[in-house]
């Protein structure tokens, strides 16, 4: 985490060793980082920034602190008609925004779901789009 100085907003830093990668997993990567440049919907993670050195990839992303949606399912083990209506209106959402601006996510479930703060349903962000594709309407 780090925080932008003049602003005092916290932001997510992923940091990923170019070492530890190979040619499948960069190239996923950059996949990820142009399709999320071209992406801006309330319940998509925003990507603020990219940047590497000779040893590390970077990306500043917003910061969603309520964990993973799958671990909540588990620890919940259940949950109301209500915070599903809401969860899955979202969902529908960002589905909905993505394929009209030709892109499917193809990797949508429980782990790629942040909840933004807390343990609230009301505030989801979708991640992880590197096996995302773009795709032409007919």
């Amino acid at each position: 985490m780090c925080v932008h100085r003049d602003t005092a907003a916290q932001r997510a830093v992923k940091v990923l060793k170019k070492s530890n990668m190979d040619e499948d997993e960069r190239r996923m990567l950059f996949n990820e980082i142009n399709i999320l440049k071209e992406l801006d919907h309330p319940n998509i993670v925003k990507m603020f920034e990219f940047f590497e050195d000779d040893k590390r990839y970077y990306i500043v992303q917003e910061i969603c602190k309520g964990g993973e949606l799958f671990e909540e399912i588990l620890a919940r083990g259940k949950f109301t008609e209500q915070n599903a209506a809401v969860l899955i209106k979202q969902v529908l959402s960002c589905i909905n925004y993505c394929h009209l601006n030709n892109v499917i996510h193809r990797d949508l479930k429980p782990e790629n779901i942040l909840l933004e703060k807390n343990m609230d349903f009301d505030g989801i962000k979708i991640i992880d789009f590197g096996t995302a594709t773009p795709f032409e309407k007919d």
